[in-house]
């Protein structure tokens, strides 16, 4: 499925509790991890989340870091990390990042901030097989969606690009319809599910939607 629970926490207790939530229904997990100047605070890092009892979900880790290469290769090397995107804003090498998760057998993305151009993005389609459009700021579950990111999402593949396209950022049964109409066919969910009376209704859903 191409619909995401994403966890965002900072600490182990509270990561524990959004996992117990959607472990035995959500086929994959997005987790993300904040450690840079633009967010003042910062979550659990990607090992410390590693420790944790996934079940048979598949892991997506979202990297938003200055300096990310040592999470790189840390996840790369765990059999149950599917995807590894890292943030344009990084101070380290993106290009090579994305050639060394790539060549990991991992699928390598990129996510995009909200004043971030296609100018900045089409000089990293060859290398990322997804490119992950952030529709709210990041660093808070349930900041405002953006929808007029969405537009990144259509100039992209106007542009040639043919990996898939993401969205991260307020994504609710109101708000997906638009992301998918738009071009996208991954999305990260957060608040909308962990934070539902219940979270596999709403999950099944936001998959229907999709569907």
């Amino acid at each position: 499925m191409n619909v995401h629970p994403a966890i965002l926490e900072d600490t182990r207790t509270g990561f524990e509790q959004q996992l117990s939530r959607v472990r035995g229904f959500a086929l994959d997990i997005d987790i993300d991890v904040i450690d840079w100047e633009r967010t003042p605070g910062k979550t659990i890092s990607a090992a410390i989340a590693l420790e944790s009892d996934f079940g048979d979900a598949g892991l997506h880790f979202d990297l938003m870091m200055d300096r990310p290469a040592d999470t790189v290769a840390t996840l790369i090397s765990d059999a149950r990390v599917r995807t590894v995107i890292v943030n344009l804003e990084s101070a380290d090498d993106v290009w090579l990042l994305l050639k060394r998760i790539s060549a990991e057998g991992k699928l390598a993305g990129i996510s995009v901030n909200p004043e971030t151009g296609i100018e900045t993005v089409r000089q990293y389609y060859e290398q990322a097989g997804l490119i992950q459009v952030m529709t709210i700021e990041p660093g808070v579950q349930g900041n405002p969606f953006m929808e007029e990111r969405l537009q990144l999402l259509r100039d992209v593949r106007e542009d040639g690009y043919t990996g898939l396209l993401g969205v991260d950022g307020h994504i609710t049964p109101d708000t997906i319809a638009a992301a998918h109409a738009a071009g996208a066919s991954r999305f990260s969910v957060g608040s909308a599910i962990l934070k539902a009376p219940d979270p596999e209704a709403v999950y099944m859903s936001l998959v229907a939607k999709v569907s």
